[in-house]
C-alpha cells in the first residue's frame, strides 16, 4: 500500500474555494464508504481553518485520487476540473513529509502555528472513533506527532511561536496604531476568540466587550479579560461606537453583513449633519478569523470600514505588512 495525501491549503487555494471546502463538512466517516469500496484501505480528514486534506492508504493510487477529488469537489459543490488545479497530490515518502510539516506547523500559514498540532491530533482521535484508520496510518500519525515534539523541543520554533489570533492583532495594530484606549468588540467565545482576546489584552486594550450565541462562555471569556459580555440582540448598538471588531464564531454563512452594519452606517449619515460628530467617528476595523469567513465581502466596501480577512494574517506574521 501507498500512503497518499490530497487536498488544498493556503498554499494554493484562495479563501473562497477554501471556504466552499469547509462548508462541505468532511470528517473520518465521509470515507467509510470509499474504504467499503476498496478504493482506499484507511483514511482520515485533516480540517482547519487553512487546510482541508485527506490522508490514505491505498494499493491504487490513482484510483484513490480520483475518487477522493471527487469527494471533495462534491462537497465544496465545485467541480473536479475547477478544484484539481488547486489541489496538492502527494504519495509516498513526499506525502509522508508533508504531514510531518504540517504536524510540526512548518507548512502553517503563520510558521510555528501552536494549535495545528492539536488539530491533527483531534483529526487522528475521529478517525480513530470512526474505525477508518488501520495499522498503516495510526503509525505514520504517531509518527507525526513524534515529529512535532521533537521539532519544537529541539529548535526554537516554540519560542515567540504566532498564532493566527497574535497574527490578527498584530494587523489590528499596524492598522489602528497602538490599542490602548480602544472600543473592542469580540464575536464569538471558541478557542480562537479566546486567543485573539488574550492577545488584546496583552495589548493593553481595557475597553472589551464579548458577544457570542452561547451567553454563559461570552461571559467566561469577558470574566476572565476584565471585560464585559453582551448578548447578539445587543451587538449591532455596540458597534456604533466600537473601534476594531474581531470575529471567530463557526457558520456556514457570514454574520455580519451590511444589513448588520446598518445602525452604524445610519449613525455616521447622520452624523453629516454634524461635522465635528463624524469627525470623532473612526474607522471600524473588522478583523475576520473565521472559515467560512463571518464577514460578508460586501462590508469591506463600505465607507469608514477596513475589512481583513484570514489570509491577511500571514503577512503580518512574517513582518512583511
Amino acid at each position: 500500500m501507498d500512503i497518499l495525501v490530497s487536498g488544498a491549503s493556503h498554499r494554493e487555494a484562495p479563501v473562497e474555494l477554501r471556504e466552499k471546502l469547509a462548508r462541505g463538512g468532511l470528517e473520518a466517516r465521509s470515507l467509510v464508504d470509499l474504504i467499503t469500496e476498496g478504493v482506499i484501505n484507511e483514511g482520515l480528514v485533516i480540517s482547519t481553518c487553512n487546510r482541508l486534506e485527506i490522508v490514505a492508504a491505498s494499493e491504487d493510487s490513482e484510483a484513490a485520487k480520483d475518487a477522493l477529488l471527487d469527494l471533495m469537489a462534491r462537497a465544496g459543490g465545485v467541480s473536479p476540473e475547477e478544484l484539481r488545479p488547486r489541489l496538492h497530490e502527494l504519495g509516498g515518502l513526499e506525502g509522508v513529509e508533508h504531514l510531518f510539516r504540517v504536524a510540526s506547523g512548518l507548512d502553517s500559514q503563520v510558521l510555528g502555528e501552536a494549535q495545528i498540532l492539536g488539530q491533527v491530533k483531534d483529526a487522528y482521535r475521529q478517525a480513530v472513533r470512526y474505525r477508518t484508520v488501520g495499522p498503516m496510518v495510526s503509525k505514520l500519525f504517531h509518527k507525526s506527532f513524534q515529529t512535532a515534539k521533537r521539532v519544537r523541543s529541539e529548535t526554537g520554533l516554540a519560542y515567540g511561536a504566532v498564532s493566527v489570533a497574535s497574527a490578527a492583532v498584530e494587523t489590528a495594530q499596524a492598522l489602528l496604531g497602538p490599542l490602548e484606549g480602544l472600543s473592542v468588540l469580540v464575536l464569538g467565545a471558541g478557542e480562537m476568540a479566546a486567543g485573539a482576546a488574550a492577545h488584546l489584552k496583552a495589548r493593553g486594550v481595557e475597553n472589551l466587550s464579548v458577544a457570542s450565541r452561547s451567553q454563559a462562555r461570552a461571559q467566561a471569556l469577558a470574566l476572565k479579560h476584565d471585560g464585559r459580555a453582551i448578548s447578539l440582540e445587543e451587538f449591532g448598538e455596540a458597534l456604533i461606537g466600537a473601534d476594531l471588531l474581531v470575529t471567530a464564531v463557526s457558520s456556514d454563512k457570514p454574520v455580519v453583513t451590511p444589513e448588520v452594519l446598518g445602525a452604524r452606517f445610519q449613525a455616521r449619515e447622520r452624523g453629516r449633519a454634524d461635522q465635528k460628530k463624524l469627525a470623532e467617528q473612526k474607522e471600524l476595523a473588522i478583523l475576520d478569523l473565521g472559515l467560512p469567513r463571518n464577514v460578508s465581502p460586501e462590508v469591506g466596501l463600505m465607507e469608514g470600514i477596513v475589512l481583513r480577512d484570514i489570509d491577511d494574517f500571514e503577512a503580518a506574521a512574517s513582518g512583511t505588512k
